[in-house]
Parts: C-alpha cells; structure tokens; sequence
C-alpha cells in the first residue's frame, strides 16, 4: 500500500528525477553555449575611411590612376604606414586589410583615401572601437614618417555608414555593395 499512495500522491521514482534535472542542465548548456558564441565568436566586419595630406608629394595625374607604378608605389609606402600604426597594438589581431583606393589633388599635395577593414565581435561597441582605431593611426601620423610629410590637420577616420558611396564605388573588398545604386 505504501507504494500505491506515493504514485497517487505524484512523486517521482529517482531515476526519472535525475534524467529531468540532467535535461534540464542540458538545456541550459546549449543555451549558455550559443550565447557565449553569438556574443564573443559571432565575428563582424567594420569599414573605417581615414583621410589625410601628404605635404611633400605632388600630385601627378598618373596618381589617378590605380593601375599605375606611381599609384602603386605611393599606396604601397601608405598601407605600410598604416600597418606599422596597428603593430603593437591591442588591434593587430583584429585588423584585415587596408587599401588606398584613392589619391586625389589637395592645394598641390596628395589627398590619400584608405579603407581599414576590422573584424570584431558583434557586442563590441562600435563608437568605442573607431575611437581606437583613430587614436592609433593618429600617434603613429605623429611620429616621423619616413619619406612621406603627413598634415595632421587633414587626418579623418570615419565610418562605413559615412562613406558608403566611396565603399561602394571604389572598394573590391566588398562584393556585396552594388556601385551606383542608390
């Protein structure tokens, strides 16, 4: 009779007991897992746009063109540049690409346009991370450049939402941006 009331009376045998609280535990690791993987491993790509003047460059019409030797060289001396300011940062790691995709004329000197491709997590805030990328790329324009003059006063770093139409026209980085649609 004793064990007729307790099955009346809802309890549970043990071992029922223990597969419900080990279901239980692991729902609640799938749950934390794919948190843990959305928040810190679910990666995502940020364009920058950083604008600056080189003095002691003029400006050749051969430089409009991405496929010259001169275009080539200036971009080469530029990117590598821009590479060295990210060396012994916490950035290194995050940092894909950087591409000159334009050399323009400035009052007799070279206007450079750069896009620096990142990569970070998705909880990553992204004021916070344009503020370090600006602040690294800024102390390295600083310092003795080699051969080239860089006017800080002409140094922007924006991002991709402000300069959207150059990604899209300029940029073979990024497929997926159809150049000319609005």
């Amino acid at each position: 009779m004793p064990k007729a009331a307790a099955a009346r009376a809802g309890l549970l045998e043990p071992w029922k007991i223990a597969l419900i609280v080990l279901a239980g535990l692991a729902l609640l690791a799938i749950v934390v897992g794919l948190l843990v993987y959305f928040l810190a491993f679910d990666q995502k790509k940020f364009f920058y746009n950083a604008t600056f003047r080189i003095n002691n460059v003029p400006y050749q019409p051969s430089l409009k063109k991405q496929t010259s030797e001169e275009f080539r060289q200036l971009s080469m001396s530029i990117e590598t540049l821009i590479h060295q300011a990210f060396e012994d940062h916490t950035l290194k790691k995050k940092m894909i690409q950087s591409s000159v995709v334009r050399l323009s004329p400035d009052e007799g000197a070279v206007l450079a346009d750069a896009v620096l491709v990142f990569k970070f997590t998705a909880s990553d805030s992204r004021e916070a991370l344009q503020d370090s990328v600006y602040s690294a790329l800024l102390r390295r324009l600083r310092a003795p450049v080699g051969s080239l003059s860089i006017d800080l006063a002409s140094y922007r770093l924006s991002g991709v939402a402000e300069v959207f139409p150059l990604l899209r026209c300029s940029l073979p980085l990024h497929p997926a941006l159809p150049c000319g649609q609005d």
